[in-house]
């Protein structure tokens, strides 16, 4: 149960990156070489995963149905296997989800650490990652799609690990995603984004690409976008 003192810390947070993002400096963002950064990530390879049969077959139909029609009998009759088969891959189908989400979270972590070790200013970095982040998911619709899900029905994505250790109802839905900007650090050497900060991020470009998804194709989606969301993240209402 939440505290008053928690959702006043909550409210208090929420409002400082609305009204400042993460407070970086709009000069330097304003001489940022936009086109640059956007044709570097472009250019990188997404990165390939090995996965499980179950995972795949899984990842295929979420590609067919998308994550809301997705069932163990599709996943069974996509393997040509029993419906008791597939459960002894996965216990149920958040399981199922859960599995798909890690898989394509280590790939995105992947794909942003390529992209942002090609500068050394934050400022930069951070458009890199954000821009990875897009980038991705304008490749994948499929999986931004599934990572509404998850987030509009907050299920529980940790690993078995990690929800031993995050076992507190207070911590962050989504560990994973603190992770994609580890190596980004502030002028005095300190991690720019903490996993609130990680978490507000991804709700914000999951929920701009699925209001620019309605209106077009993802793919589409000019990189003004982009642009227009990073500049928000980093400086907030003062852009």
């Amino acid at each position: 149960v939440y505290t008053e003192i928690d959702i006043q810390n909550f409210l208090r947070a929420a409002e400082y990156y609305i009204r400042h993002g993460i407070a970086l400096n709009a000069k330097k963002i304003e001489s940022l070489q936009w086109e640059k950064i956007e044709n570097d990530v472009a250019a990188e390879p997404l990165p390939k995963n090995t996965v499980s049969a179950a995972v795949a077959a899984a990842m295929k139909i979420i590609a067919k149905k998308g994550p809301w029609d997705v069932t163990m009998e599709k996943v069974a009759e996509e393997l040509r296997l029993s419906k008791s088969s597939v459960y002894s891959h996965f216990e149920n189908k958040k399981e199922m989800l859960r599995e798909v989400f890690l898989n394509e979270a280590r790939a995105i972590m992947q794909f942003a650490a390529l992209n942002i070790k090609k500068s050394d200013t934050t400022e930069e970095q951070l458009y890199y990652a954000v821009f990875s982040i897009a980038h991705y998911f304008r490749l994948n619709p499929d999986i931004l799609h599934a990572l509404d899900y998850l987030r509009t029905r907050r299920l529980d994505i940790k690993s078995k690990e990690e929800a031993e250790i995050h076992f507190n109802e207070h911590k962050s839905q989504f560990p994973l995603f603190a992770a994609i900007f580890e190596n980004i650090k502030t002028s005095s050497g300190s991690l720019l984004i903490n996993e609130d900060r990680a978490e507000w991020i991804f709700f914000i470009l999951i929920n701009v690409l699925m209001r620019c998804e309605r209106i077009q194709s993802s793919r589409q989606f000019p990189n003004e976008v982009f642009r227009i969301m990073y500049r928000y993240i980093a400086l907030g209402l003062n852009c």
